[in-house]
């Protein structure tokens, strides 16, 4: 039986996913392992790279595009008898050895259910790796950037250097974590009724209660290229969004004037971030041009703004139009 089950979730990224695979290996040497991926109908042809350069992965194709949830809960409930599970992106390129340490960390730390890596972008800048749960005092952390003023991050997302050390979080991005499969078996999957992003949020949270711990290891550095199969990434960061409120009201138990607070207090989080570039943007010489990214601060303000002045069933429901929406177009199957 294998000690480790790797799953890995594709749509449309064959390419990245043929570097994944490969990285994978290397990053999993010397285990017991066994390689699972799910594509979700891909049309670029993954599947039969994967069949043809990679005869030992396990490939399970689906007929439409189930969102990431749905399909790493099929992932999982396909695995042998294993006792640690990994979920990686297929837009990733892990490590050698990550996975043997990630394994052994889990093995000495009981209380310990999921550990992660800090994520870099192929520029080598830090992306978001884990955070904490939905608060009003974390969301003025996050606006304030106490985190990096004190260099103990606590605001909703964090990232960490290496000489800060291990940290316990509240949940972990699910782009690439470790997870004790008995932590999974009192937990329960995760909640594929979301089609996809911030389940990892609610999963990590739901852990938590669960009595488990859960660790960023920084010294580990995973690669994350980040929205490779998705042509709409504005508007599924959007979506992001809608689930992080809907999370806020019902994990982080924020209702009504509290809910209203919080949600204004994301919103000025994203419109000093917004006033910010646009400083920087008229300041600097030659006046640069606004980019579509900087432009999106701005519509998160303004979507922010409207979910915290309605109520959490507006929240629910702004999820599911958009999902409806995005459902049958491009998107990127990953957290």
């Amino acid at each position: 039986m294998p000690e480790l089950s790797i799953i890995i979730v594709s749509f449309n990224t064959r390419d990245l996913l043929r570097k994944c695979l490969e990285s994978v290996e290397t990053a999993a040497a010397g285990i017991n392992h066994e390689i699972i991926v799910i594509d979700n109908a891909s049309s670029d042809d993954s599947v039969d790279m994967v069949r043809s350069y990679f005869p030992g992965v396990i490939v399970h194709e689906n007929d439409q595009n189930v969102g990431f949830t749905r399909a790493v809960n099929q992932g999982i409930k396909s695995c042998s008898n294993t006792v640690f599970i990994a979920l990686i992106n297929s837009d990733t390129v892990v490590p050698k050895a990550t996975f043997n340490e990630f394994v052994d960390y889990l093995k000495k730390n009981d209380k310990v259910a999921m550990v992660g890596p800090q994520l870099v972008g192929k520029d080598g800048r830090m992306q978001d790796s884990a955070g904490y749960m939905p608060s009003l005092v974390a969301a003025l952390r996050q606006i304030a950037g106490w985190g990096a003023l004190r260099g103990t991050p606590r605001g909703l997302r964090i990232r960490a250097k290496p000489k800060e050390g291990i940290q316990s979080v509240d949940w972990l991005a699910g782009t690439c974590v470790v997870i004790k499969q008995k932590a999974i078996d009192q937990a329960g999957l995760l909640d594929d009724k979301q089609f996809m992003y911030a389940e990892d949020i609610e999963y990590g949270l739901r852990l938590r209660r669960a009595g488990w711990q859960l660790h960023l290891l920084p010294n580990v550095r995973v690669v994350h290229f980040g929205g490779a199969s998705s042509t709409t990434v504005a508007h599924i960061n959007l979506l992001w969004l809608g689930s992080y409120f809907c999370i806020a009201s019902s994990l982080g138990q924020l209702k009504g004037f509290r809910y209203c607070l919080f949600g204004l207090f994301l919103t000025t989080s994203f419109f000093v971030r917004f006033l910010a570039v646009l400083a920087m943007k008229l300041t600097s010489q030659g006046r640069q041009r606004f980019k579509s990214k900087d432009l999106e601060l701005f519509a998160y303000t303004r979507t922010a703004l409207q979910l915290s002045l309605h109520n959490a069933e507006y929240a629910y429901s702004f999820c599911s139009e958009l999902e409806a929406k995005y459902r049958g177009a491009p998107l990127k199957a990953s957290i």
